[in-house]
C-alpha cells in the first residue's frame, strides 16, 4: 500500500502541469531587448543626494538607450561590453514616483 501511494505521488508530481503560476505561456527572464520599469517613493531623506541607479549587463557588446516617461529623446545613450555591466544614475526627480492618486509619467524604458 505504501509503495502504491508513493508511486502515485511520484507520477502526479512528474507528469502534472506546473502550479503556482508557472506554465508554458509565461517565460520569466531578465534577458531581452525592451524593458519598462519604475520606482516608487521609498527612502529616508536624510539630506544626502539621492538618485536611482540601474545596472545594465549584456552577454554581447550592446548599445542601449534609456527613455523616461513619454519622452522621445533619450535620457542616456550608452554601450555595454560583452560580459560586462554599466551603472546608470537617474536623478530622483525624473524617475521616482512620489505621492499617490496621481498619474506620473516617470516610467523608465530601456
Amino acid at each position: 500500500m505504501r509503495i502504491a501511494c508513493f508511486l502515485s505521488l511520484v507520477f502526479i508530481c512528474t507528469f502534472s502541469k506546473p502550479i503556482f503560476g508557472e506554465d508554458d505561456k509565461c517565460h520569466r527572464s531578465t534577458e531581452g531587448t525592451d524593458f519598462w520599469f519604475g520606482f516608487m517613493e521609498g527612502r529616508n531623506d536624510n539630506g544626502n543626494v539621492h538618485y536611482i541607479e540601474i545596472t545594465v549587463t549584456a552577454k554581447e557588446a550592446s548599445n542601449f538607450q534609456i527613455f523616461i516617461g513619454k519622452s522621445t529623446s533619450a535620457f542616456k545613450m550608452e554601450r555595454v561590453l560583452a560580459n560586462n555591466s554599466v551603472q546608470i544614475k537617474i536623478p530622483l526627480n525624473l524617475g521616482e514616483t512620489t505621492g499617490s492618486e496621481n498619474i506620473q509619467e516617470k516610467g523608465i524604458h530601456l
